[in-house]
């Protein structure tokens, strides 16, 4: 899968922060200072799932990036706006709470548009993308039901995962 989306922009620390309900609201990546160097704000459902998120960097950051002084207009500055948007993703979900669609636009461009598909167990086993990326998942499962084996099938290979699961039986009362 691509690896379009946030990053960390150089931070040292990521803090996350939560309403009342304990869902997510904001994360604040901040430099060796404790600057913030970029935040992301989400939006949720009433069952607390991210349906948005938007990254925002300095104006700093941004020139940085872009290798040039970026232009700030008067609305920016008459706000005092210190940071511009970067990327913004929209997850969409299935009744299940799946994440079945991801959207990532760059400064309001479309750049990706990705789909998930799951088998009956509830694992991925294909996840399509608008760059012509193509991902399939191959599993292997146990007694119990759990994956063993994960094979990942992608344009320049395949990867295996390969995990041990020990069941535990309770011992019985004396």
């Amino acid at each position: 899968m691509s690896g379009i989306g946030f990053g960390t922009q150089g931070a040292a620390t990521a803090k996350t922060f939560f309403d009342r309900d304990g869902k997510a609201t904001m994360t604040q990546f901040e430099n060796e200072l404790d600057a913030p160097v970029s935040i992301v704000r989400y939006r949720t459902d009433e069952t607390g799932l991210i349906t948005e998120a938007r990254q925002f960097i300095t104006i700093a950051q941004m020139a940085r990036l872009v290798g040039e002084e970026v232009p700030t207009n008067d609305s920016m500055t008459m706000r005092n706006q210190s940071h511009v948007e970067l990327f913004c993703v929209d997850f969409t979900y299935d009744q299940s709470g799946r994440l079945i669609n991801c959207v990532t636009k760059y400064q309001g461009a479309v750049v990706e548009d990705r789909r998930l598909n799951y088998n009956e167990r509830g694992d991925i086993v294909e996840s399509t993308s608008s760059t012509d990326d193509r991902v399939r998942f191959e599993y292997l499962y146990d007694q119990g039901g759990n994956w063993t084996r994960r094979t990942t099938l992608h344009q320049s290979g395949s990867d295996v995962v390969v995990r041990e699961i020990d069941y535990f039986q309770p011992e019985p009362p004396c």
